[in-house]
C-alpha cells in the first residue's frame, strides 16, 4: 500500500489539535482536515492510482497517470453562510446560496448534492449564485 506523503499534510490541522489559534489571532474551532483528506483519498482510490502510476513507470509506459488534492479554509463570521432550498409545485427545486462558482463547478456540485439529498433529478435543480 502506498501511503500518502507527510509533506502534503504539513499545513493541515488534525482534529485533536483543535481549537488552534494562528499567529495572526484567528482560531480554527472544529473539523479534522487530516481525516477529511484520508476519507477523500479512500473514496477516489488514491492508493490504487499511485500503484498504477508506479506500475506504468516500471514498464516505461509513457501514458501519464496522476492525482492531486487541494483544500482551503473558509472564514465564517457569526452570521454564517446563508442557504435556502425551495421546492415548487411542479417539482422544480430552487437552491440559493451565497457562493460564487469562479469556474470551479459549484453549480454542478450544488445541483448534484441537492438532487441526491432530495431524491430528484439534477436537471430539476435551479441555482442562484451569490443570492
Amino acid at each position: 500500500m502506498h501511503r500518502r506523503p507527510s509533506a502534503s499534510r504539513r499545513n493541515l490541522i488534525a482534529g485533536v489539535e483543535l481549537p488552534d489559534t494562528t499567529p495572526t489571532g484567528l482560531t480554527y474551532g472544529g473539523g479534522d482536515s487530516t481525516a477529511a483528506l484520508d476519507r477523500a483519498a479512500d473514496l477516489i482510490g488514491f492508493d490504487d492510482v499511485r500503484a498504477e502510476e508506479a506500475d506504468r513507470r516500471s514498464r516505461d509506459d509513457l501514458t501519464a497517470v496522476g492525482i492531486g488534492f487541494a483544500s482551503y479554509v473558509s472564514v465564517v463570521d457569526a452570521s454564517g453562510e446563508q442557504g435556502c432550498v425551495e421546492v415548487a409545485d411542479d417539482g422544480t427545486v430552487a437552491v440559493r446560496c451565497g457562493t460564487f462558482p469562479h469556474g470551479r463547478a459549484h453549480r454542478t456540485t450544488i445541483a448534484t448534492v441537492a438532487a441526491g439529498v432530495l431524491g430528484v433529478a439534477a436537471s430539476t435543480i435551479d441555482d442562484a449564485d451569490g443570492d
